[in-house]
């Protein structure tokens, strides 16, 4: 990142309008990358917990579910709930199973 702003600090002092951007944009680009990697750190995390180990939070199981299949239906609460695909109005695929204090994703 360091090295991005000193790029367009160098370009600036040049007076290379081209080059300024190019380094501004490299730097936005490190920097969007930086902040990213905590969610998708705990995208990482929430589909190794998926991958046959239980789910300890409803949300966390939801979103779990939503990234195995994004068009997952949910049928329940967080008392009880199945996720599953759906097509013509039937379920297809069972994508998990919430039984309320636990979930799993098949």
């Amino acid at each position: 990142m360091k090295q991005h702003l000193s790029q367009m600090l160098d370009a600036l002092i040049k007076d290379d309008e081209k080059g300024a951007e190019v380094a501004f944009q490299q730097y936005m680009v490190s920097k969007t990358q930086e902040q990213l990697k905590p969610e998708q750190e705990e995208a990482r995390q929430e589909i190794t917990e998926a991958r046959g180990e239980r789910i300890q939070t409803y949300s966390a199981w939801r979103r779990a579910c939503k990234q195995k299949a994004p068009d997952v239906r949910f049928d329940g609460d967080k008392d009880i709930c199945n996720a599953s695909v759906w097509k013509d109005g039937k379920p297809i695929k069972a994508v998990g199973e919430w039984d309320g204090e636990k979930g799993y994703v098949s």
